[in-house]
């Protein structure tokens, strides 16, 4: 039974409850109206029930777009009645409010509509919920009742019917419509042409391959050549992947049978090679001889088809009274969406808790750390990680590594970038003083993060060499490694070009390239599309040729180094790539990054952010020295986290947390999942009714001591100053509201997870420690507060005393010292709170690339040490 079913279980219950009268006597409203209502968007329900808690007794923040409300009673219910199913198939009848929700149950809310005056309803109106989609069934009294479904498995509000599916040939009342919407809205399986899927077409060989290769991630593909199976085919790859994984193999005669269908019993089989690889069958294989023609199944085929009826993947199929597996029947494609589903989720569904330390430290280790390049958040904030730990961080001088812009006084070398020559000797001067070495890439190879957009070079034989050089260090000692993926853009302010330039650039590299697929995606040929748009016709611009031609070097120069560095990340404890800059657009970033998607292996990550690299690499290194795995559960607030994070990422907020949660060595879980943290994201777009869920969470978590890490990706103001008044600090182990949400995510995640291993593992834990994270959390408000959204906007002189009083006369800097000070801090996993943050004051103001993204200042406190802060 399907969701649509579903809808007309509950509208015949709703019937039956409302008896065909006018709930509560009233008279049935009048035929003459003034409005007609067809489409209502209603907001203010909950987007998410956390198991264990209880349902709702009323909507105080309901809303409505139309001429409608929320009726004051209807039967015995205020307006709403809430309803349960255990399958998603049988309902319950209604349940009282205050009921203790349960994980792996379907939770079902109706909300019964009235019209306002004389307005009324439509004879078939539309309605959405928090933008999901409803069931609607129109009361014989004129009222609504409308009805959408939270999920069992994470209880997110997902509406009552799924969105529309654009395959003519799939009927919504077809059993198999909610496999087939699932595996299409993963990416999984496709239609075979634009209106049609074809659900009744047996699945080919290749089908069921692809379809296991993008559930894989479609990793890079290395595997032996068919006869049967042309180069650029869209199979191609992965076929080639399959065979490497030894998950589907030729017949011996060097031909794949790409056309080939498949068998039940054989779709089973695939599928169990596909777990096997991965690690995630298990050891259940259930007896097939309830079966009446089990003894039809191939002896190849027996545990295999054991290990997928006892885990119900594959079920069996009624036939004249019995119930038969046949195995040898050829898979449908709307079976194999079934089967797909049914695996994925039980995937999702499973806990896989990686063994961990009950206690350890790493304090008096020593980090080599080579920063991307000397603005605070590449240096001075990873010394201040480090600080909170225990550990030292060993960094060159910073005339070494340091970026200068232009009208700044050069480095020492005479250039306006880092020294990578004697940068590299200085790390091969002091591996026997370090036990675990951080590197920049585009320091280490480039001068920095600016000059990797600039440098031209065709030779790269010393880049290269320095790779192999990283490469066997490794072998001795952990190396992390993070590189990026050049941004659409130039930089504004160096070497001789401006915003305008900065503005034609990105255009430039935002303008549609063709997109390359298969064996056609190689370096060789991305580069040689550079310069064309997808319609083969050269990028038109008003840039100067050869302005162009060196911004094209310097991306396939780029492109080049990052190829060769994934070719040998194996050695390197973890290999991170960022996306620089980007959009949410075909573009000319996008076949550099699926092409180098395809070279990821089990210790790499590529994601969008750049400047939380340094920090992120520091965390998963302690977290590695301590052998400590942590579980974050995370919630979103404001509705957006499922659209694109911001205009410089290509991803939706919800994929960048959780690819910045993955490269850090965590464990994403749902939310009825015991986890060591919460994490809470505000996204961009936030209503102020968002606003306020968010901070009462953030509270409850503090009353109910859960370690709890704020990203605040709205860019918003409107919550400051509630935040700053209402919400305590207690049990705050790491906060950002960067510019940019990447940034955001990547920084407060970083701090987070640190103090969090800190705070549950660390068997030696110094004051100082303690000391060390009250300073980063006074320079995250204050810089990400007081300055990013209240002094940034207007600042105008970036000397240090202009720096000093925009920031210092700015009314927020004082709401926020007076929010901070004296506040207790956490400093152990059972409560204690021995550390208050004391007085503290600001000095030493500074812009160290002469812009005032970029700004650090010093914290001072009482008979304490500095610690640099910045923007």
């Amino acid at each position: 039974m399907r969701q649509g079913v579903i809808c007309m279980l509950i509208a015949a219950l709703v019937l039956q409850l409302a008896g065909g009268v006018v709930a509560g006597g009233a008279e049935p409203l009048a035929m003459t109206t003034q409005e007609t209502i067809r489409t209502v968007a209603v907001s203010g329900v909950p987007t998410a029930l956390m198991r264990g808690a209880r349902l709702p007794e009323r909507m105080p923040s309901f809303h409505t777009d139309a001429a409608c409300h929320l009726a004051d009673s209807w039967q015995s219910w205020s307006g709403m009645v809430w309803f349960s199913s255990p399958d998603g198939e049988h309902i319950s009848k209604p349940l009282p409010a205050g009921t203790v929700t349960e994980p792996g149950v379907y939770y079902y809310l109706g909300l019964v509509l009235e019209p306002d005056g004389l307005a009324s309803f439509s004879d078939a109106p539309s309605v959405t919920v928090c933008g999901t989609t409803a069931a609607v069934q129109r009361l014989e009294d004129g009222r609504l009742f409308v009805c959408v479904r939270y999920g069992s498995d994470d209880g997110r509000l997902e509406g009552l019917l799924p969105e529309t599916l654009p395959f003519r040939d799939v009927s919504r009342r077809a059993w198999y419509f909610e496999s087939v919407a699932y595996a299409y809205r993963q990416g999984l399986m496709s239609g075979t042409g634009t209106t049609e899927f074809e659900p009744d077409t047996a699945t080919s060989r290749a089908m069921l391959v692809q379809v296991l290769y993008r559930l894989a991630g479609q990793p890079a593909a290395a595997g032996g050549e068919f006869s049967d199976v042309g180069d650029g085919v869209w199979y191609a790859d992965a076929v080639s992947w399959a065979a490497g994984a030894q998950i589907v193999n030729g017949y011996g005669n060097g031909r794949f049978g790409p056309d080939d269908p498949v068998t039940r019993e054989q779709t089973a089989a695939i599928l169990y090679r596909y777990a096997v690889w991965y690690d995630l069958a298990g050891d259940g294989e259930a007896p097939l001889s309830g079966y009446p023609d089990a003894g039809t199944v191939s002896s190849w085929a027996r545990s295999a088809m054991g290990w997928a009826v006892g885990a119900g993947y594959l079920t069996g199929s009624a036939e004249d009274g019995a119930v038969l597996l046949r195995p040898q029947a050829l898979a449908v494609r709307a079976q194999t969406a079934a089967i797909l589903a049914r695996f994925c989720r039980s995937m999702q569904k499973q806990e896989h808790i990686m063994p961990r330390a009950d206690y350890f430290t790493a304090r008096g280790t020593t980090v080599l750390y080579l920063p991307l390049d000397n603005r605070p958040v590449n240096d001075l904030r990873v010394e201040a990680l480090a600080d909170s730990t225990g550990m030292n961080v060993l960094l060159p001088p910073e005339d070494l590594y340091a970026t200068r812009l232009d009208g700044q006084t050069t480095n020492a070398n005479g250039t306006q970038y880092g020294d990578t020559h004697a940068l590299l000797q200085w790390v091969l001067d002091n591996e026997d003083a370090c036990d675990v070495l951080i590197v920049s890439m585009d320091q280490l190879l480039s001068g920095g993060l600016v000059n990797s957009r600039w440098e031209d070079g065709t030779d790269l034989t010393w880049e290269k060499d320095a790779i192999d050089t990283l490469s066997q260090i490794a072998a001795r000692k952990p190396v992390y490694v993070f590189d990026t993926v050049m941004r659409l853009a130039t930089t504004a302010g160096y070497q001789g070009l401006d915003s305008e330039a900065y503005r034609l650039f990105r255009s430039y590299g935002m303008a549609e390239r063709g997109e390359l697929t298969g064996h056609n995606l190689t370096v060789d040929n991305i580069i040689a599309g550079y310069p064309y748009g997808a319609d083969g016709e050269r990028i038109e611009t008003t840039l100067d040729d050869e302005l162009v031609e060196h911004y094209l070097a310097a991306r396939a120069r780029k492109l080049r180094l990052t190829d060769y560095l994934l070719r040998h990340a194996e050695s390197f404890a973890a290999c991170v790539v960022g996306v620089d800059d980007s959009a949410a657009r075909i573009s000319v970033q996008t076949n550099e990054i699926r092409y180098l998607q395809r070279l990821l292996g089990k210790n790499c990550a590529l994601f969008c952010g750049t400047d939380e690299l340094g920090m992120m690499a520091f965390t998963r290194a302690y977290a590695d020295c301590a052998g400590w795995n942590s579980r974050l559960s995370v919630h979103y607030f404001g509705g957006y986290e499922d659209s694109v994070a911001d205009a410089y990422d290509t991803s939706t907020l919800r994929e960048s947390v959780e690819q910045h949660i993955t490269a850090l060595g965590a464990e994403l879980v749902d939310w009825n999942e015991q986890s060591d943290a919460v994490v809470l994201v505000l996204t961009r777009g936030a209503s102020s009714t968002e606003c306020s869920r968010y901070l009462a969470a953030w509270e409850e978590n503090c009353r109910n001591g859960v370690p709890t890490i704020v990203i605040d990706a709205s860019s918003a103001t409107q919550h400051l100053p509630q935040q700053l008044e209402d919400t305590s600090l207690q049990w705050l182990i790491g906060y950002s509201a960067w510019g940019t949400a990447a940034n955001s995510v990547g920084i407060a995640l970083s701090m987070g997870l640190t103090r969090l291993q800190w705070l549950q593992g660390e068997q030696d834990p110094q004051p100082e420690d303690s000391e060390a994270f009250a300073r980063e959390l006074i320079f995250a408000y204050m810089k990400d507060i007081a300055y990013c959204r209240y002094c940034r906007p207007t600042i105008k002189d970036l000397t240090p005393e202009g720096i000093e009083q925009a920031l210092l006369r700015q009314n927020m800097t004082t709401r926020v010292e007076t929010a901070l000070k004296d506040t207790a801090l956490v400093t152990g996993p059972d409560g204690v709170t021995d550390y208050v943050i004391p007085e503290f004051r600001l000095t030493d103001f500074s812009a160290p690339l002469g812009r005032s993204y970029e700004i650090r200042f010093r914290i001072l406190f009482p008979n304490a040490g500095p610690w640099f802060t910045e923007q």
